[in-house]
């Protein structure tokens, strides 16, 4: 499995660690796992994505990623 998989992988619910940074307003992570791969786009069962999980100020750092 590839590094850029690794980082995109999801459970059940399609809950990913990039979702959880985004949540818990770890921009450090985020930016970490973009560098990686990581798939801001990615949603959940509920059609959420880590942008739309992220607080209001890393919200704005993650869509200048998919610019």
């Amino acid at each position: 499995m590839s590094c850029c998989e690794q980082v995109n992988l999801t459970e059940l619910k399609g809950f990913c660690v990039f979702r959880q940074a985004a949540m818990f307003n770890r921009g450090d992570i985020v930016d970490l796992l973009v560098q990686h791969g990581g798939n801001l786009r990615a949603a959940n069962a509920s059609g959420e994505t880590a942008i739309d999980l992220a607080p209001p100020s890393l919200q704005y750092k993650m869509r200048q990623y998919v610019k």
